[in-house]
């Protein structure tokens, strides 16, 4: 997804696991890994995969990876807390595919990801943590921006469970 700006309907989902230290205190520290799925859809532009290059219209690029990040969050309340977040992020993007039309065929292509397996980079992010009971639910967005590729905007909804 080096050229994601030539894509639209940009949309996705993904699901992770994340571990807080130093959870009663202002700054916390948080690493955690997640899968996600994201789906872009673009009119017309060319595949380069094996086959060589085809010029298709009506594609719909899927990248799956898993992401590691590690961020430092800054509290700030006393029952329902905002905070901010800033850390790092390491995406292993292990599988791609893409589809397309070709003279009124559809072509697909899969494969593991062409440019590249891992990319890294900073992560920032906003959001709420709301007491319910013992756990919470916590409401956040943030933003991925890989040294190598376009950034990602993230809507994240979560439960705390411990």
């Amino acid at each position: 997804y080096n050229n994601a700006s030539d894509y639209v309907e940009k949309i996705g989902f993904g699901a992770g696991v994340y571990r807080f230290w130093f959870e009663s205190k202002r700054v916390n520290l948080i690493a955690g890994v997640s899968y996600n799925n994201y789906s872009m859809f673009k009119k017309y532009g060319t595949v380069s995969s094996d086959p060589p290059a085809e010029y298709l219209s009506d594609i719909r690029y899927r990248l799956h990876n898993l992401s590691f990040p590690v961020a430092v969050r800054f509290n700030v309340g006393k029952s329902v807390k905002f905070f901010t977040e800033l850390g790092i992020f390491l995406n292993y993007n292990f599988y791609e595919s893409k589809k397309g039309t070709k003279d009124f065929k559809l072509v697909k292509h899969t494969s593991a990801p062409a440019d590249l397996f891992f990319d890294t980079g900073g992560t920032a992010g906003i959001g709420l943590k709301i007491p319910l009971k013992k756990n919470g639910l916590i409401i956040k967005t943030y933003y991925h921006q890989s040294i190598w590729k376009t950034g990602v905007i993230n809507l994240s909804f979560g439960y705390q469970l411990l």
